[in-house]
């Protein structure tokens, strides 16, 4: 039976953005600097600066109806979303909970309200160009080191100045102008 569980929405839905970046990291495996990683960077990185994240509300699809983003400062935080019903919604087996392993059931029970505390408040960010990788602007929410000395960052992409993408299946964000 195959079934996806997600320690974070981030972690399932923005797959593009596991990206390992070796290059600066001393205890990745010997040899493993440039076979893993080609060089797709298109930026002259002695002048390069990180573009900045314009502060507002990334909806649905512009719909201001739907769910959002909310970005402040160096935080995100997804708003206006059942949480619980979301998480349900992404799980590809119809019978995620009907099974007779209790084991199993626990474990993803946790995953699921794990992910719900995660996502219930802001989270900080920081604005990474993956030159390594895919040259593409993430807001990294989140960075794992392997046991094998690779760094595996989690977030959403920034396209362009006003979307934001990564996240489900249902669309990108858009900045809308505040609505009061």
């Amino acid at each position: 039976m195959r079934f996806k569980i997600c320690s974070t929405v981030f972690t399932i839905m923005i797959f593009s953005a596991f990206l390992c970046s070796c290059e600066n990291n001393p205890s990745a495996p010997a040899g493993m600097h440039n076979s893993v990683n080609s060089s797709v960077c298109s930026h002259d990185l002695s002048t390069y600066t990180e573009p900045t994240v314009t502060e507002g509300r990334y909806y649905l699809n512009g719909n201001i109806d739907r769910y959002y983003f909310e970005v402040k400062g160096v935080t995100i935080q997804l708003m206006n979303a059942d949480l619980p019903v979301m998480y349900d919604s992404w799980q590809n087996d119809d019978n995620f909970y009907n099974t007779e392993d209790k084991e199993l059931l626990e474990k993803r029970l946790n995953a699921k309200q794990e992910w719900i505390d995660e996502m219930s408040f802001p989270r900080e960010f920081t604005v990474t160009t993956m030159h390594n990788t895919t040259d593409e602007v993430v807001l990294v929410t989140k960075t794992t080191v392997t046991p094998d000395g690779f760094i595996v960052s989690e977030g959403m992409v920034l396209k362009d100045s006003i979307t934001l993408s990564g996240f489900g299946t249902e669309g990108d964000f858009i900045l809308v102008p505040h609505i009061k």
